[in-house]
């Protein structure tokens, strides 16, 4: 019986895409705060549940990832030139990753700035530093020499 339901709804599917086309999706998370960042004025970067998307406005085209350590994006930032992306993570020690943009090759990853969660991440002015802050239950500020991948400072952030 569950079958014969869910070849009914495949079915409905496709009559609604012959009748209607697909021309884009735009999620959000409005909870988070500095969820939407520019990375050009033609493209910005947001976080959508475990995943992140890049659009393109001019293009109208959206390239999505997706959280590498499942459990979801904390915060993202851009370097000030625009050369990079960072996404921090959520779950059991998550990870701050670094991408090359426009390529968004994985270029660098930071470890063991939060046990569960980010709930913010910035990149200094003249982009040679990372800042970030967990979430409960460390509360923990973090100055990143991001490109050695080091921890500089390490601070708790909240009594």
């Amino acid at each position: 019986m569950m079958k014969k339901s869910w070849k009914k709804r495949v079915k409905t599917s496709v009559i609604v895409d012959d009748v209607c086309k697909f021309k884009s999706l735009f999620g959000f998370d409005s909870e988070k705060r500095n969820n939407f960042k520019f990375i050009t004025e033609k493209e910005i970067v947001y976080s959508v549940g475990t995943s992140y998307m890049l659009l393109d406005l001019e293009k109208e085209k959206v390239r999505i990832l997706h959280s590498r350590d499942g459990g979801g994006i904390g915060c993202i930032a851009v370097h000030p030139e625009s050369d990079y992306i960072a996404v921090a993570e959520k779950g059991e020690c998550p990870s701050i990753y670094i991408y090359d943009y426009p390529d968004l090759n994985l270029y660098r990853i930071l470890k063991k700035g939060a046990e569960k969660s980010y709930s913010h991440i910035v990149f200094s002015y003249d982009g040679d530093t990372l800042a970030s802050v967990s979430n409960s239950p460390d509360y923990l500020l973090s100055i990143w020499d991001w490109k050695k991948q080091q921890i500089m400072l390490k601070s708790k952030a909240f009594s």
